[in-house]
């Protein structure tokens, strides 16, 4: 069976898998109509402009639901994954107010690291949990990423810290201890963690029988 073990994030160990195919999905919506009857190219084109008009309604008035989700043989396949913010990232990013970002950013920096953020060179990025959870939900990448796992692997999980980019109001926390500042901001940043799949069925060959393994997403970083 095939086991992934967490990136060393210190040592900046990386951990690649052998590619696999993926399906295409997608679905086309347009539908052309052929008109056997004599007409002009300008009588064409204005027909062909009406029907993208009522297209573009079309998508305007049903729009797309997007979300973080699961990876192709998973037995979340397009749709949605289990994750959790879990108690590091909560007590690094998460704050209520402004006052709040001040205090995590304090004691962010009581703890002697991360260097730019100790030497206030560097920016803590804050939001309400709320809106980092609302915010993952309204991905579309997979999880697993593309390519990083298929089910023939079997049980697998990696660290990734570039799970998904996200886009955040909240705020931006900065300066040394005593003196840090902080101003409203939009946090346009990666978040990552520990990505896992497991209780599939086994295929009698080592793997999981396509469709029937689950995702779990632990979220404990931010990056740019």
């Amino acid at each position: 069976m095939y086991n992934r073990t967490a990136k060393n994030l210190d040592t900046g160990t990386q951990l690649h898998s052998a590619s696999f195919a993926r399906k295409q999905t997608g679905s086309e919506s347009a539908v052309q109509f052929v008109d056997s009857r004599e007409g002009t190219a300008a009588q064409l084109k204005l027909q062909a402009m009406a029907n993208n008009s009522i297209a573009s309604h079309s998508v305007s008035a049903n729009p797309v639901v997007q979300r973080l989700k699961g990876a192709t043989g998973t037995a979340q396949e397009d749709d949605d994954v289990t994750f959790t913010l879990n108690q590091e990232f909560i007590d690094k990013h998460v704050a209520n107010d402004k006052t709040e970002a001040e205090q995590v950013t304090e004691r962010r920096i009581a703890t002697g690291k991360p260097p730019g953020i100790v030497e206030g060179t560097a920016p803590n990025n804050l939001a309400k949990e709320a809106d980092w959870t609302t915010a993952i939900k309204g991905s579309t990448d997979s999880v697993p990423p593309e390519g990083d796992w298929s089910c023939e692997y079997g049980k697998s999980e990696e660290f990734n810290e570039r799970l998904t980019k996200v886009s955040v109001p909240g705020w931006e926390a900065q300066g040394k201890t005593g003196s840090v500042k902080v101003k409203a901001t939009t946090n346009k940043k990666y978040v990552g963690g520990l990505w896992c799949v497991d209780g599939g069925t086994d295929n009698g060959e080592g793997g999981f029988t396509e469709g029937t393994a689950t995702v779990t997403v632990d979220i404990s970083h931010l990056t740019s």
